[in-house]
C-alpha cells in the first residue's frame, strides 16, 4: 500500500533522512525502530506532507511527495503525532466526532456511528469518560483519545508516533492491547517506537532507522527473539 524509495528531507540545511526505503503492505503493521534523533518522526512527518522531501513516497500508485498534508490526508494517510494534538476544553465525545467529520469518500452516517461504538468497545476507558474534558485525562487517557480520534477518519494507513511515550507501564500495555486488537482488525498500521518490546508484540515486519538510513529489517518474529542484540547494535 505505502512504499517510500530513496527518500531524503530534513529541516534547513540539517539533512536527517538520507535515501530511506521501506513499504508497509495492505493490512500489516510494520513498525519503525531507532533510537532518539534517528530520523524516525522526520520520515512520517514527510510521508504526511509536513516537511518537504526528495524521492517518492507512494500510496497505491498515487504519488504524495510534493502534496499538502491535508491532501494526504484525504487519501487516507493519517498521523497520530507525539503532541497529540487534541482540543482540551472538549469532551471526550467531542474529539472523538470531530475525528468523524473528515472521512473517505464512501463512508456514510450509519458506518461513522458504528465506528463510533467500536471505538468505545476498543478504548472501554473512553467510553467511562467520553463526557469528560480531554484536558483532564491522564496522558494514557489522551493518547487513547488521539489513537481513537484518527480510527475515526476511517484511515487507509495509520501513523503512530511513539504512542508509548512518556507513559506509566500499566498505559504501555493498554496501548499494546490496542496495538494488537488492530493487528487482528487487519488495520495497516506504521508504527514508531523506540521500545522495542511492544513492538515486537505487535508487528508483522520491523525496520530500525540509525543516522537517517535503515540500517536492519527482518520479519516481526525475529524481533522478541533478537531483541537484546538488536537494542546493543542499534541504540548503543
Amino acid at each position: 500500500m505505502l512504499t517510500v524509495e530513496n527518500v531524503s528531507a530534513g529541516y534547513g540545511s540539517n539533512e536527517v533522512l538520507r535515501g530511506v526505503s521501506l513499504r508497509v503492505d495492505d493490512g500489516e503493521t510494520v513498525a519503525l525502530l531507532g533510537a532518539n534523533g534517528s530520523g524516525k518522526t522526520t520520515l512520517i512527518n514527510a510521508i504526511s506532507g509536513f516537511l518537504p522531501a526528495r524521492g517518492q513516497i507512494k500510496l497505491d500508485e498515487a504519488n504524495l511527495a510534493g502534496r499538502a498534508p491535508h491532501a494526504t490526508f484525504a487519501r487516507g494517510v493519517v498521523q497520530v503525532s507525539q503532541s497529540r494534538d487534541l482540543f482540551g476544553r472538549l469532551t471526550v465525545h467531542e474529539n472523538l466526532q470531530l475525528g468523524g467529520m473528515r472521512k473517505r469518500e464512501g463512508i456514510d452516517a450509519d458506518a461513522v456511528r458504528k465506528r463510533y461504538a467500536w471505538i468505545l468497545e476498543l478504548f472501554p476507558r473512553l467510553a467511562e469518560r467520553r463526557n469528560q474534558h480531554v484536558a483532564t485525562l491522564s496522558g494514557g487517557e489522551q493518547q487513547m483519545v488521539a489513537i481513537g480520534r484518527a480510527l475515526m477518519s476511517f484511515p487507509r494507513i495509520l501513523l503512530l508516533d511513539e504512542p508509548s511515550g512518556g507513559l506509566a507501564p500499566q498505559f504501555v500495555q493498554e496501548i499494546g492491547r490496542i496495538l494488537q486488537a488492530l493487528k487482528q482488525e487487519r488495520s495497516t498500521v506504521l508504527l514508531v517506537e523506540q521500545n522495542i518490546g511492544l513492538a515486537a508484540l505487535t508487528c508483522n515486519r520491523f525496520y530500525i532507522l540509525r543516522a537517517g538510513r535503515i540500517v536492519h529489517e527482518d520479519e516481526g518474529s525475529k524481533l522478541k527473539a533478537n531483541a537484546a542484540n538488536l537494542g546493543r547494535r542499534y541504540y548503543l
